[in-house]
């Protein structure tokens, strides 16, 4: 399940925009989810991510952005109206 909410924090506030892109950093294999961003934030977290990278805040490897696709249906997972 992807968090609603962009994961960005500042001055101990969580942003309240919805989440529009997947931060992900792929290494050795593996992919790890770092974090879900909104437009606002996109460009600034962007160019903090080297840094981060540097200084072992994030792992290093290849980092991946990928847009959110909202999906809506009117089926509720075990609803008797649900063909």
């Amino acid at each position: 399940m992807i968090p609603p909410n962009c994961s960005i924090i500042i001055e101990g506030r969580q942003c309240g925009l919805t989440s529009t892109c997947v931060m992900s950093v792929a290494t050795d294999g593996e992919e790890y989810m770092i974090a879900t961003l909104c437009d606002d934030h996109f460009v600034d977290f962007k160019k903090q991510i080297k840094y981060m990278q540097e200084i072992g805040k994030l792992p290093k490897g290849n980092v991946r952005f990928q847009m959110i696709k909202p999906v809506g249906t009117d089926c509720v997972l075990n609803s008797k109206n649900c063909s």
